[in-house]
């Protein structure tokens, strides 16, 4: 049986590397916020649209549109054919398996404690049967005891920068449980921070953000090229991630 190492080691090259937090870098998800500023504008136009924000998101990886990890991160659950969504799919599948199981007590300290649950992000559009995120997060050893379909899309409204807190809602009551939320995809953050904020309002105690990507653009502004420029720089590898760089 091939390893987590023997899928994601061929795209050593297509990660990147996310900056830690500090000047020029967004406290909330790692890209360039205007000069003068902690925050990005999209993680402060989102964390104030919810009654409770994620302040720290841990990405994985920082990508471009378009690049060979945008086409992993687009393409395993939208190509029209299955066996590059399979293919796909199981790459996506053993970059979080890796990532969580080497990174599990930088997850532990972004929550406070060790998660007791663990759920995806759900789709907002119409998909039929499971996502494929949850069947990716399914697949690691790790997080497959922790893991429930824990939300379902709701009746408010979700789009770019807008967030909403019953954009999604808890399928049961989650008091007290400590949740590690996984995406797939962090762009504006709103389908992230509406997620995180419907599981506090069911009852959890603390949620944490993993995403396996988050999208920058370098031109955006001055800190956003120098991020770039980092990620890019710095040899990508997952022995370090942006907490305990």
């Amino acid at each position: 049986m091939a390893t987590v190492e023997q899928y994601t080691d061929p795209y050593i090259a297509v990660y990147r590397r996310v900056p830690p937090v500090g000047d020029g870098v967004c406290t909330v998800c790692h890209t360039g916020p205007g000069t003068g500023y902690s925050i990005c504008h999209s993680c402060s136009v989102t964390t104030r649209q919810v009654t409770y924000p994620v302040r720290h998101v841990l990405p994985i990886s920082l990508y471009e549109v378009p690049d060979q990890y945008w086409n992993v991160l687009r393409y395993y659950k939208d190509s029209d054919r299955s066996e590059v969504r399979s293919q796909l799919g199981t790459v996506l599948a053993a970059t979080i398996a890796r990532f969580t199981a080497k990174h599990w007590s930088c997850i532990v300290g972004m929550i406070g404690s060790e998660p007791t649950l663990v759920t995806t992000v759900p789709s907002t559009g119409r998909r039929i049967g499971e996502h494929p995120l949850a069947h990716a997060v399914r697949r690691s050893q790790l997080l497959r005891p922790l893991f429930f379909d824990t939300l379902a899309k709701g009746p408010g409204t979700i789009g770019h920068l807008h967030a909403a807190d019953d954009g999604f809602v808890a399928l049961h009551p989650l008091t007290g449980h400590r949740v590690l939320l996984i995406e797939d995809t962090f762009t504006s953050g709103a389908r992230a921070q509406s997620a995180a904020s419907a599981l506090r309002i069911a009852g959890a105690s603390a949620v944490g953000i993993v995403t396996a990507g988050r999208v920058i653009n370098p031109s955006w502004n001055p800190n956003c090229t120098l991020v770039w420029e980092y990620a890019r720089a710095e040899p990508f590898t997952f022995d370090v991630c942006c907490m305990c760089a």
